[in-house]
Parts: structure tokens; C-alpha cells; sequence
């Protein structure tokens, strides 16, 4: 199972969770379509066996009214809207490069537009848009801008990545509203130390994109006890650890000077000697 600890102090929230899960948590109907053949963080497929648990609760709070006149019509104006003001943010092309990240203006209109809650469940606000909808949406947008549409698509997917964690978790990271930007990196780059209580989390993770507006941050750990890599679910192979804390625990080095998707702000991020619960 899905293992999970979790503390709370003061306004922080941090916790690790355990990947050697079998199970597939919290997701849309429009994944089924997708176990089998999805090679990502999307769906981890440990072996045949998945549990689809879509989440279809009733929301009563949601800013970007889609249920008013159909989710088809939403979708049609969303991308109406991204449009009408494709002119102003592709002008800005050259101010995202220079900066090396999204500005934070130009965030707040994406949030206004609903693209970080497109893919979060109602039951916490969101607009939980089919696949195909919220695919069409971050298409457009990269229409506009690549670093636009790369970002867009990391953060405005993180609710279907965060799905695997146990309930309660991602009741946590959503519990202040729907438009949570997370950003992230599959890569093992750190190292979770047993330590009583927890872990001690070190390590350097490469790649985090929109990590200068990110609420969370996630990385991959291998799991260590005295050192030495402990054994994950397959012969040879580490046990991996997530760790997702508030991004203001994270370290962000500035390190992001690529030739192309510049406005992505994919720095590396780190932790040293971080204790986890």
C-alpha cells in the first residue's frame, strides 16, 4: 500500500509518501483510457493491476463558472479568451526569455483563465475537465508561447500527478482553493535518510519548470538507511521516496539558461538536511 505520514505545524503541511504502490488513486474516468499505455508520472504501473478511484463529488465553490452554461461552451470560451489576448502575451515573448521564467502578471491572468484548476477535481473546487478539454486548452496556449504552454501543461496537470496520494493528502494541498500550482522532478536527485520520526532529505533535483511560482514543490528521493540505499519493490531496484513540501522550504539556484523554453524558470531546486514526518 501507499505508505503516508503526515504533520501539520502552524500553516505548513509536510509529508512523504511512498511510491511502491499498486493502486492508482484519485483519478478521473478519462484516465482508464490511458492505463496500459501511459508511459509517465501520470499513472505508475508497478504491474497489471490498477484501482481507478475517480473522485465525483458535488462543489458549491468554484470562481471560473463552467457548470452555468456546459462544460463544451466553458472549454470554446476559454479558448476564445486565450485568443483575444494572444496578441498581448506572445508581445511579451522576449521580456519571458529575458527573465527566464513566467511573470507573475501574466500567472495571475493564466489563473483567471482557470488553467491551474482545470484538472482538479470538483470535490475540491475545480473544473475537472476531460483530458481531451484541458489538452485543447494548454494547446492553445502554447500557440501563444512555448515556455507558456510548457508551464501550463506541468502545472495545470499536477492535480492528475497528485491524484496518486492518499485522500487526505491532497485534501491538504488543496484545502486553501483549487488553483494550486505545483511544480516537480522525477528524477531521483536526493536522498531520504531514516531517521527516528521520519527522514532527512538532501539532495539537488535539475528541470523544476515554473518553480518561482510554484505553491508546492515535489522530488524523488532513494530511500537510505545508514547510508545505504534501502530495496524497493523489484531485485535491484531502490526503494524512491516523494517528498512535497510548501515551495518557500525549497531552495531554488538559479541555474536555468537554456537556448530554447528560457521562460520556463526550470531551475534546480534543493534541500539539506530537511526533516520530513
Amino acid at each position: 500500500m501507499l505508505y503516508h505520514e503526515v504533520e501539520s505545524v502552524g500553516p505548513e503541511v509536510h509529508f512523504l509518501v511512498h511510491v511502491e504502490d499498486r493502486h492508482a488513486k484519485h483519478f478521473s474516468d478519462d484516465l482508464a483510457s490511458l492505463v496500459g499505455t501511459t508511459a509517465s508520472m501520470i499513472i505508475a504501473k508497478l504491474n497489471n493491476d490498477f484501482a481507478i478511484s475517480p473522485i465525483r463529488c458535488c462543489s458549491d465553490f468554484c470562481a471560473t463558472d463552467a457548470g452555468a452554461f456546459g462544460m463544451a461552451d466553458y472549454v470554446e470560451a476559454t479558448i476564445d479568451a486565450i485568443r483575444t489576448i494572444q496578441p498581448r502575451l506572445a508581445s511579451r515573448a522576449a521580456e519571458y526569455e529575458l527573465a527566464r521564467r513566467i511573470p507573475p502578471d501574466v500567472v495571475a491572468e493564466l489563473q483567471r483563465l482557470g488553467v491551474f484548476r482545470m484538472n482538479t477535481p470538483k470535490s475540491h473546487g475545480g473544473l475537472e475537465l476531460p483530458l481531451r478539454d484541458s489538452l485543447a486548452i494548454v494547446s492553445e496556449i502554447a500557440r501563444v508561447d512555448g515556455s507558456l504552454g510548457w508551464v501550463c501543461a506541468l502545472n495545470g496537470f499536477a492535480p492528475v500527478h497528485l491524484g496518486q496520494l492518499p485522500r487526505q493528502t491532497y485534501d491538504l494541498i488543496y484545502r486553501d482553493g483549487p488553483d494550486v500550482k505545483v511544480a516537480g522532478s522525477g528524477i531521483p536527485g536526493g536522498t531520504a535518510e531514516v531517521v527516528d520520526g521520519g527522514y532527512q532529505v538532501t539532495g539537488r533535483w535539475p528541470f523544476v519548470s515554473g518553480c518561482n511560482h510554484a505553491d508546492w514543490i515535489g522530488a524523488f528521493c532513494v530511500a537510505t538507511r545508514n547510508g545505504i540505499a534501502m530495496q524497493g519493490p523489484s531485485e535491484g531496484m531502490a526503494a524512491i521516496r516523494i517528498v512535497v513540501l510548501p515551495a518557500k522550504n525549497w531552495q531554488i539556484e538559479d541555474t536555468w539558461f537554456a537556448e530554447g523554453l528560457k521562460g520556463t524558470g526550470s531551475h534546480h531546486i534543493a534541500l539539506k538536511d530537511v526533516r520530513v514526518p
